[in-house]
């Protein structure tokens, strides 16, 4: 994690899941400030690249 973020309350770890209808999920740092996270990345069990929708708030940061 970068140093300025380190403990300030300002960013969140959020579960990031697949949209492919597969279930697979990820962590993902996102600034607390912005929009909902959307990520294009690969998805190991369609092996294939979809998007990730952020899911719910695990934790603040």
């Amino acid at each position: 994690m970068h140093q300025r973020w380190a403990k300030t309350g300002k960013v969140l770890l959020v579960l990031m899941e697949s949209c492919a209808g597969t279930g697979h999920r990820f962590a993902h740092i996102r600034l607390k400030v912005s929009d909902k996270a959307e990520l294009i990345r690969w998805d190991p069990w369609v092996r294939a690249k979809v998007l990730y929708k952020e899911k719910k708030k695990l934790k603040t940061l």
